[in-house]
């Protein structure tokens, strides 16, 4: 018998991409992960990112900066057992 716990997600409210190496992307993170497809949209639903490597949002869209605002991000993860869920929420860019 296995018991795997749940991913226990961690997902910032907000981010702030200036270059400073603090929060500068966006990712969701989590314990027992072993994929994650991520997709950032805009409030009109534009897709602006996706990636299946966990590397975090720059706040970037096909090389140029996103406006500060609140965006929406969904991601598929699957789990150590082989457990599939999706978990989605909203994001805020920061800029100086």
């Amino acid at each position: 018998m296995e018991f795997i716990k749940n991913a226990n997600l961690y997902h910032p409210d907000a981010f702030t991409p200036n270059g400073d190496n603090l929060n500068d992307g966006f990712t969701v993170r989590g314990q027992f992960i072993v994929k994650m497809n991520l997709k950032i949209y805009d409030r009109w639903g534009a897709l602006l990112f996706a990636t299946e490597k966990n590397e975090p949002w720059d706040g970037r869209s096909e090389g140029k900066a996103m406006p500060p605002a609140t965006y929406i991000w969904k991601a598929e993860i699957t789990d150590l057992a082989g457990r599939t869920f999706s978990e989605h929420g909203t994001v805020a860019l920061l800029r100086n």
